[in-house]
């Protein structure tokens, strides 16, 4: 919650058009259940998926106007998706904080979900090739990954849209500083309704591919994964499929750019072994 208030009063004060104004934090004094509380203004929302331009607009400004106060990826306090922290410890290379950031969701996936051996050789295998291939080509001949503020957990269920100004305002975030790109690789994901492509096309509009852009695509993939991965280790009864739609996503990115000895690597996933993700998922539900 601590993480939470934090993150929210960042947004608030970089763009206060952009979210309820937080105005505390703190933890009742009944011991059982341990029970927090976070107190922000009120603004009657409506729940339907937000307008796409109106979002993305304000989205792109956020990630233009801000400034990491330390001029590092990562934020003062550990913040949270759902009950799980992230791995924000202040870093100035982006390669080597992503790679943090996935290596913890990693050991979480495992500790909650159980070892996958295909699914750990295909991770170690993106961590030693893929993401300093990927990310490393960001910042070749000069180029710079500004570190800007994103929401971090970015679907629908985060977002409402004021009945009385038709105002679409961000709530419940898992804030840090961050390749802007980074926020729009959980819209690649099929459980989200945001995963309509109009939501991407449009935000690309108002804030076009870093270069390399012929890459642009396999960075939205591989942010994906992040996603993908933090969504099993949140959602344990629906997580297997999720879990299998990042390992397909990175045996695509490793085919592709860091491919194992002929015979050597994990096999596709079959259909029969495939889990089916249920329509219609309650993200706020494990």
């Amino acid at each position: 919650m601590k993480g939470e208030f934090n993150g929210m009063s960042e947004l608030y004060k970089t763009m206060p058009e952009l979210v309820p104004k937080p105005f505390t934090w703190g933890k009742f004094s009944t011991e059982v259940p341990e029970t927090y509380f976070f107190l922000a203004q009120f603004i009657d929302m409506s729940d339907r998926v937000p307008e796409p331009n109106q979002l993305c607009s304000k989205l792109a400004k956020l990630h233009r106007i801000s400034e990491s106060p330390q001029g590092k990826f990562g934020f003062h306090i550990t913040t949270c998706q759902g009950r799980r922290p992230q791995a924000v410890a202040w870093e100035s290379n982006w390669t080597i904080f992503f790679s943090n950031l996935l290596r913890h969701v990693i050991a979480m996936d495992d500790a909650e979900n159980g070892s996958w051996h295909a699914l750990t050789r295909f991770e170690d295998r993106l961590l030693s090739h893929v993401v300093p291939y990927l990310l490393d080509n960001l910042t070749k001949d000069g180029r710079v990954v500004k570190p800007c503020l994103i929401h971090g957990d970015l679907w629908e269920g985060n977002t409402g849209t004021s009945y009385a100004t038709g105002q679409v305002y961000l709530f419940d975030a898992a804030v840090m500083y961050a390749h802007n790109e980074f926020e729009i690789g959980d819209w690649r994901c099929d459980y989200n309704k945001i995963h309509n492509k109009i939501y991407t096309r449009t935000y690309l509009r108002h804030y076009g591919p870093s270069e390399p852009k012929e890459e642009w695509d396999d960075r939205n993939r591989l942010y994906c994964i992040y996603y993908n991965i933090l969504y099993s280790v949140n959602h344990r009864s629906q997580g297997k499929a999720v879990r299998q739609k990042a390992f397909d996503d990175m045996y695509y990115l490793i085919d592709k750019f860091a491919a194992f000895p002929e015979n050597e690597g994990p096999p596709r996933l079959i259909d029969a072994d495939r889990a089916e993700l249920a329509v219609g998922n309650d993200h706020t539900k494990a």
